[in-house]
């Protein structure tokens, strides 16, 4: 069985080059053109390149190109709901300002079947790569409460209006992710990772337990990023603020749940108070729900990394499930 990651098409720089010429010629990136072109890495779903339309920072764009099919779709949602969701938030996200439609047929099979887009690009360092102590993380948990508060306040019919999907990915189904995350606990032993695999089995039977305690169901259903991670989580290296969130693919219609689990793997309980001050009220349900959560994300994070190879990954997620444990909702 593949990986969940497995990509079905392979994205080298002449053939970037060659479908970004295609789909926007006039981004300079022919054989006469003089746009730079540079790949900044990839994840599950998509790869990201630059387009340096000149030597001005501010003219840099990020392109995202679906890896898989999934990821086709999740670029659709995003082009058509960011930009009237960005301007609804106190700090900057990637709304596509490029957007170029899936092909078929034909013309699909000479070129690359996949929607595209393009992204201003978003000056910061993505929280993994910052490796800042937790203590250092205080401003950055107020700012990312306040923008997780106006995110889920963006009116969910609106959002389903503009063709953000429900949770048809069970995202928080609860049962499901459980056993998602208990699975991935053999394979960490075999690459040689018992110890967090031990830790992380010991975590979920934990936050199974605090779940069945606070048996609350989910409320209404808002909107949500999805995929809150140290990545996705762009740090200013001045202030040490949020400088902005980024990939917007699992945007969805859900619990608040699985957005607000990234505070429980990512701050210490200083910085998880400062987030839930500024986010307002969590129920001890939901809590205990976004803990849940997040032990899932942490066990896709640490699998994805060991079997990347990826050192600065894997250091943020043992750290985050350090820093789970230091959250225990029974304190």
């Amino acid at each position: 069985m593949s990986a969940p990651w497995t990509a079905d098409q392979i994205l080298d720089e002449a053939r970037v080059r060659a479908i970004l010429h295609r789909r926007f010629p006039a981004l300079g990136l022919g054989p006469e053109g003089r746009a730079q072109l540079e790949r900044i890495g990839e994840g599950w779903d998509n790869a990201a390149w630059t387009v340096a339309l000149d030597d001005n920072p501010s003219n840099l764009l990020v392109f995202r190109l679906p890896r898989r099919a999934l990821g086709g779709a999740l670029i659709v949602t995003e082009a058509a709901a960011l930009p009237a969701i960005a301007p609804t938030l106190p700090v900057p996200i990637t709304a596509p300002t490029h957007a170029a439609p899936a092909l078929t047929g034909a013309e699909a099979i000479e070129d690359y079947p996949y929607p595209v887009a393009g992204y201003p690009h978003l000056a910061g360092t993505p929280l993994d790569a910052a490796r800042l102590a937790p203590p250092d993380r205080l401003r950055l948990a107020a700012e990312l409460g306040a923008a997780l508060r106006a995110l889920h306040d963006f009116d969910p019919a609106r959002a389903e209006a503009l063709g953000v999907p429900g949770d048809h990915l069970n995202r928080a189904d609860l049962t499901w992710q459980a056993e998602k995350a208990r699975g991935r606990l053999p394979e960490l032993t075999v690459a040689g990772h018992a110890a967090e695999a031990e830790r992380l089995a010991a975590a979920i039977d934990q936050a199974e337990a605090d779940v069945a305690a606070n048996p609350e169901p989910a409320g209404a259903a808002r909107t949500l990023h999805g995929d809150l991670y140290a990545r996705h989580l762009l740090v200013d290296p001045t202030t040490k603020g949020l400088a902005g969130l980024i990939d917007w693919g699992d945007l969805h219609r859900g619990d608040v749940a699985v957005d607000l689990a990234v505070a429980e793997a990512v701050f210490d309980p200083a910085g998880r108070a400062a987030f839930a001050a500024a986010y307002g009220p969590i129920s001890a349900g939901t809590r205990a729900r976004a803990r849940l959560l997040g032990l899932r994300s942490l066990s896709a994070l640490l699998l994805y990394a060991q079997a990347i190879d990826d050192g600065v990954m894997w250091a943020e997620a043992v750290q985050g499930l350090e820093l789970w444990w230091q959250n225990d909702n029974r304190n």
